[in-house]
């Protein structure tokens, strides 16, 4: 049985801290991620730094990729999925 289908865009400028806030939550517990932080703290202070440096032309040209299914709460918009290339 197929579940609701997901359509896959490109995220907007609105939606840049959410898609990496999403990458973050994905990283928590890679161990290569862990390994250059190890701290719970120190990983969430660098962690979104370098995800911003590391893609941030990525943002520039379009290809971030969000989800279209995305949960909100109140005027919160926040995506379920993200890819950065």
């Amino acid at each position: 049985m197929f579940g609701p289908r997901t359509e896959i865009r490109s995220a907007t400028t609105g939606e840049i801290a959410h898609a990496v806030a999403a990458i973050v939550a994905a990283f928590l517990t890679d161990p290569l991620a862990r390994f250059a932080w190890p701290s719970p703290h120190d990983y969430l202070r660098a962690m979104p730094l370098s995800t911003r440096e590391f893609v941030g032309g990525s943002f520039e040209h379009g290809t971030v990729y969000v989800s279209d299914r995305l949960l909100r709460h109140r005027d919160l918009v926040s995506s379920r999925g993200a890819s950065e290339w």
